[in-house]
């Protein structure tokens, strides 16, 4: 099907004139707020602090009409799962979210879920800024690939695929020591277009029964700046990354969901304190026209 392209606003929305804000101190608490632009396209933001079970202070977001503000700040917390080092993951959700079945209503520019090998061509774009004056933690897209559309969950022979835009020193995916190889794609790093050697970290699977977990790493990593990551690129290129990658076509992209993992500069994260925050200035899909 023929499309001119264009340019999906996600933040800050269009036409957005009141703040809105959310706040969660521990797991389970639902507190994520939809957010829709006048065509009726939507993005969901979530404090998601899903990894943590207790302690004083929250995950805050707030969405105003000049970009996103997160702000994480814990004392005495722990983690309900102790192995797992991530206490949480505020994020922006476009699309949907195989845990918890949260969806947002999505523009015909791109329409998720949908196949991996039927996406347009597509250029993520953000501004930002992440800091950890106590803490560690990274900046990334976490991307869940399916067999079907509107999963509750995640399974074998399916993938985490997460784009991390920044990370804090020695703070890498799955805890590994360096990449099993780079991946060079074409990537506007602060208006500058050029070839950037990406990390690629691979856990395939993650564990029995798990899902398969591949990252790629922005090198160097970016605190403060823009980027323009060539998503259907990276995404295509599992493909010749995985054993099985000629299964990833037919894989579905369930959404988009940006946001900052953050835990404590200790571990095991447990009565632990952590500040973090990260702003976005501007987010955005860019789909390039198709014949």
């Amino acid at each position: 099907m023929a499309s001119l392209g264009g340019y999906l606003n996600l933040v800050p929305p269009s036409g957005l004139r009141d703040c809105v804000a959310a706040s969660s101190t521990k797991a389970g608490e639902s507190s994520w707020v939809t957010v829709k632009d006048p065509q009726g396209h939507g993005i969901a933001v979530d404090p998601n602090p899903w990894n943590t079970w207790e302690g004083s202070g929250s995950s805050s977001v707030k969405l105003c009409s000049d970009g996103l503000d997160v702000v994480v700040s814990y004392s005495e917390a722990t983690a309900a799962r102790p192995p797992e080092t991530v206490l949480g993951y505020p994020e922006v959700i476009y699309g949907y979210k195989p845990w918890g079945a949260l969806s947002t209503p999505t523009s015909p520019l791109l329409q998720l879920p949908a196949k991996v090998g039927q996406l347009p061509q597509a250029l993520v774009y953000v501004d930002y800024s992440v800091e950890f004056p106590n803490g560690r933690g990274n900046l990334a897209f976490d991307l869940w690939l399916t067999r079907g559309p509107g999963q509750n969950g995640v399974g074998p022979r399916e993938l985490e695929v997460m784009i991390w835009l920044y990370r804090t020193p020695g703070f890498n995916p799955m805890g590994y020591q360096s990449p099993s190889s780079t991946l060079a794609l074409p990537t506007i790093v602060n208006g500058r277009p050029g070839i950037v050697n990406w990390g690629v970290y691979i856990a395939d699977p993650m564990g029995p029964g798990r899902w398969t977990y591949v990252a790629f790493t922005l090198e160097p990593p970016l605190a403060s700046g823009s980027v323009v990551v060539p998503l259907t690129l990276v995404l295509r290129s599992l493909r010749d990354l995985l054993p099985w990658g000629n299964e990833v076509s037919d894989l579905y992209l369930n959404g988009l969901e940006l946001g900052m993992e953050y835990t404590s500069l200790t571990w095991p994260p447990t009565r632990v304190s952590v500040m973090a925050r990260y702003r976005l200035n501007s987010y955005g899909v860019l789909v390039l026209p198709q014949a």
